[in-house]
């Protein structure tokens, strides 16, 4: 670009867009980083809130007395029956024969 009075401001001209588009670039970065910054703040302060919620619930919990002593009723029956039933089993079996199923 040249003027009426003879200078050339063509190259001063390109510079300064130059310099002008490498600010916004560098602000626009910045703007980035800035609302990243921010979304992560914010999630992470959602996600203490939660768990902060979470941790003060308190789960109503009652031990399983009926189906703990049903369970041990039946352990108990069922080793009581087959106590019964290998006593009756050596008993029928002669000293002899206990002593070989034993080796």
């Amino acid at each position: 670009m040249t003027w009426p009075f003879g200078h050339d401001i063509g190259a001063i001209v390109k510079k300064l867009a130059k310099r002008s588009l490498a600010s916004e670039k560098r602000r626009n970065q910045m703007v980035v980083v800035a609302v990243a910054l921010a979304a992560f703040l914010i999630c992470f302060a959602a996600v203490v809130a939660v768990s902060i919620a979470q941790i003060l619930t308190v789960v109503p919990y009652q031990f399983p007395f009926l189906q703990m002593g049903l369970y041990l009723f039946v352990m108990f029956g069922m080793e009581a029956i087959l106590s019964v039933w290998m006593v009756r089993r050596q008993k029928k079996q002669s000293l002899v024969e206990q002593m070989r199923a034993m080796e």
